[in-house]
């Protein structure tokens, strides 16, 4: 089962964004886990410092009058009510842990969180400053640092505890502008990374236009100049352009050979059918005409399906219809014909020039059968196309027998002297060059044939 492959730009852009957005977002929560760790570790600091202090100044003076001294150390920032920041000093007895000195503000800690901490004398000897997460009485979570002090005997524990909305802020005061510069980088690197997609695949539209030049006759092979990814594949694709085109040739030499071969005996025939007498000559002339007439129609389509439908030529429509008329001007000089001709010097369509001079000639040659005096040639030019109208003021053809004009062999009236060929023929070669015939009624009163080309 087929699966649509998807446009190739479109995959590259998806993988590279995605990538990028992945790589941007382990980043960013790496930098987040990094500045939440710097936080921290200041805060822890500030918490450690004011431990620190209060250890040694229980040291340096002893249990006795511990709260008066603690007390008259003032410190804004964790001595200020509502601040969030406290300190407190717990002692170890046989029931617990027991606050006798805290910081004048309202903060103390909630004894459930001091359940991690009851281990304390095992603590002294492991690990004498410890983190912990906190809440105090009225509910607030802190962030703290406890320092285990051992004095005449007996174990205190100086606690300094910080909010833990203070720490939650500092990392969004940061988080916010290095988030914003991430972001500003992902949609930096998008742009990066589409502006890089499309100068890459570049190289690609430009091989697209090339094939495109060729398969239009505009260029007879794609240029060498290609990026190393694709000189290997540039060079196949020229070699098969000139495999294709070898094999063109040798068809195109066989029906020149066969139409030499055939053409030769055939007009031997025609000869000799001069030398017999009339009744004899009568019996011979219609056959030798039908094959003359299936033999042309038959190599006029190989010689066209030999094209492969590959056109190399872009003529000038103007002077190819003239000199096809100047033809027909002289093989119908009897009729003494006018010819209205209205075309764009300008305009170029894409076809072999003989197919053209075939496809054109024929048309031509039938109106001028066909016409009482008059045939207008007109153009006029749609996107990508060009539409040849030859019209004449012949008693036309009915609508219901327009499709019957154009099979091979097919003749509405045998009054004119025709084989029936020269519209089928028109039509296949044509066709054969992307191209189309359509016939309709003429406002001159015959028939019309609105001839499509590529144009150039």
């Amino acid at each position: 089962m087929s699966r649509r492959s998807g446009s190739l730009q479109a995959r590259l852009l998806l993988w590279g964004i995605g990538l990028t957005a992945l790589a941007i977002i382990i980043v960013g929560l790496t930098i987040g886990w990094i500045i939440e760790r710097f936080v921290v570790g200041q805060i822890d600091g500030q918490l450690d410092a004011r431990t620190a202090a209060i250890s040694d100044m229980l040291t340096d003076r002893g249990i006795r009058g511990v709260n008066e001294n603690l007390r008259s150390t003032y410190d804004p920032t964790f001595d200020r009510s509502h601040q969030g920041w406290f300190w407190q000093i717990f002692q170890q007895e046989p029931g617990g842990l027991n606050s006798f000195a805290r910081s004048t503000t309202d903060q103390v800690l909630a004894p459930s969180s001091l359940d991690p901490l009851k281990n304390v004398g095992l603590m002294q000897f492991l690990d004498p400053i410890r983190p912990f997460e906190g809440t105090t009485t009225r509910g607030s979570r802190v962030h703290a640092r406890a320092r285990s002090v051992s004095l005449d005997g007996k174990l205190y524990l100086v606690v300094a505890a910080a909010p833990r909305a203070a720490v939650l802020g500092a990392v969004w005061q940061l988080i916010w502008p290095v988030s914003a510069s991430m972001l500003l980088l992902g949609f930096g690197l998008t742009a990066a990374i589409t502006l890089q997609v499309r100068l890459g695949l570049r190289p690609l539209r430009r091989l697209e236009r090339d094939i495109a030049n060729v398969r239009s006759g505009v260029a007879a092979k794609l240029a060498s100049e290609q990026p190393l990814e694709l000189a290997s594949l540039v060079s196949e694709l020229n070699q098969l352009i000139e495999h294709n085109q070898l094999g063109l040739d040798a068809a195109r030499r066989q029906v020149a050979n066969l139409a030499h071969g055939l053409k030769t005996p055939l007009a031997s025939i025609e000869l000799e059918l001069e030398k017999l007498d009339v009744e004899a000559k009568r019996g011979l002339r219609i056959p030798v005409e039908q094959i003359d007439r299936h033999l042309r129609h038959h190599l006029s389509r190989a010689r066209a399906n030999a094209m492969s439908g590959t056109a190399r030529e872009r003529i000038p429509l103007a002077p190819a219809v003239l000199a096809i008329v100047e033809v027909l001007k002289k093989l119908f000089a009897e009729r003494a014909l006018q010819f209205s001709i209205s075309i764009d010097e300008k305009t170029r369509v894409i076809c072999e020039h003989s197919d053209f001079d075939e496809i054109v000639g024929n048309v031509l040659e039938n109106a001028c059968k066909w016409a009482k005096g008059g045939i207008a040639i007109t153009t006029h030019a749609n996107p990508g196309r060009v539409v040849v109208r030859i019209e004449d003021d012949g008693c036309g053809v009915p609508d219901a027998k327009l499709v019957d004009v154009l099979r091979p062999g097919e003749r509405l009236d045998t009054v004119v002297r025709g084989d029936g060929f020269g519209l089928a023929i028109a039509q296949e070669l044509i066709e054969i060059h992307a191209g189309s015939i359509e016939l309709k009624r003429s406002s001159l009163g015959g028939l019309q044939v609105e001839l499509t080309f590529k144009a150039s």
